[in-house]
């Protein structure tokens, strides 16, 4: 028995020291992936374990400078200084050439360079080009930017919808107060329900000047897919909802814009919050339930998918991971 004993307590030691060992791999996973934040919080924790193991500090070190790099990336991007984003997404696949995140980040530098429209000699004259909608358009005369989507031939005409979900620092900005459970400025505003919504639209219209609403369904899953561009993507940007979508994570959403965008510029429309729509989803006259997509923080990875249908809620209904974004017609 005390031999049966002594095996069990090794075992379990071998099992601990496995369990540790699996944040080194863990880490090494991250990195590969482009997440540093994730990879220096295993390779600490691999670190608090192994202190003199596999030259932990040097990979912390070298995963810090990517994420910095990342950092100052993502700024220029936003920006839309995409020929210096190129260049600092390139200094991060020279450090990590398994970056798959920055390497699509860099394609995309390479496309929008290639879209932007050449300066005319005369400046009061507009550029030609043949098709509307050849660069990703943005518009921000609000401090809540904008991009622009070039509607199909029919019924839907032309809109502009937010990059982002709404943040918590823009909601603050009209209603003086933050609902969310899980606070940070640039994180989607949630725990917020239709009918606040309302509220803050008519304060925001109110102030503007402007008719910002929130989108319909078919706005919402057309910009979603690309538009025009038709992306053919089984989330909002990629096959791969780790590139684009926030999922399956503990402690809330995260701040809006890090992860990629689609096709349009448009980002987190897979993962982060369910986002209200439009559209009732019951009785039209009573509408007490409205549409919500994109699925969020704290669900799995299909509840991001654009191939599933919607959900609906009551529009009283505050949840931590509802959120929104606007639009606004042509």
């Amino acid at each position: 028995m005390k031999t049966f004993l002594t095996f069990i307590v090794l075992l379990s030691g071998v099992y601990s020291l496995s369990a540790q060992e699996n944040y080194l791999q863990k880490a090494n996973d991250y990195y590969k992936s482009g997440d540093y934040q994730n990879a220096i919080q295993n390779y600490n924790l691999y670190k608090s374990y192994f202190p003199q193991g596999e030259k932990v500090d040097e990979l912390i070190k070298k995963a810090t400078d990517c994420q910095q790099i990342m950092g100052v990336a993502k700024i220029l991007f936003d920006k839309e200084d995409y020929e210096n984003a190129a260049i600092e997404y390139n200094r991060l696949l020279q450090l990590n050439e398994d970056d798959s995140f920055s390497k699509r980040m860099f394609e995309l530098c390479l496309k929008m360079i290639g879209k932007k429209t050449p300066a005319t000699e005369n400046k009061n004259t507009e550029p030609e080009t043949e098709n509307k909608n050849a660069a990703v358009k943005s518009y921000n005369p609000d401090g809540i930017e904008m991009m622009y989507v070039e509607g199909p031939s029919g019924n839907m005409t032309n809109f502009f919808i937010g990059k982002y979900p709404i943040t918590q620092g823009q909601w603050m900005a009209v209603m003086g107060k933050n609902p969310s459970q899980y606070k940070g400025t640039n994180r989607p505003v949630e725990s917020v329900s239709w009918n606040d919504i309302q509220e803050f639209l008519k304060k925001l219209n109110a102030r503007t000047g402007r008719n910002y609403r929130l989108p319909t369904e078919i706005e919402w899953l057309y910009a979603a897919k690309g538009g025009k561009n038709r992306d053919n993507y089984k989330y909002a940007g990629s096959d791969n909802a780790n590139e684009v979508a926030w999922f399956s994570v503990k402690r809330g959403s995260r701040e809006v814009g890090t992860k990629l965008p689609n096709s349009l510029g448009i980002y987190d429309m897979s993962g982060n919050v369910w986002e209200w729509c439009q559209d009732c989803a019951d009785n039209k006259k009573a509408c007490t339930k409205r549409i919500l997509r994109g699925g969020s923080w704290a669900n799995g990875a299909g509840s991001s998918s654009l191939t599933i249908g919607n959900v609906s809620y009551s529009v009283k209904e505050r949840d931590e991971r509802f959120g929104f974004r606007i639009a606004l017609s042509e």
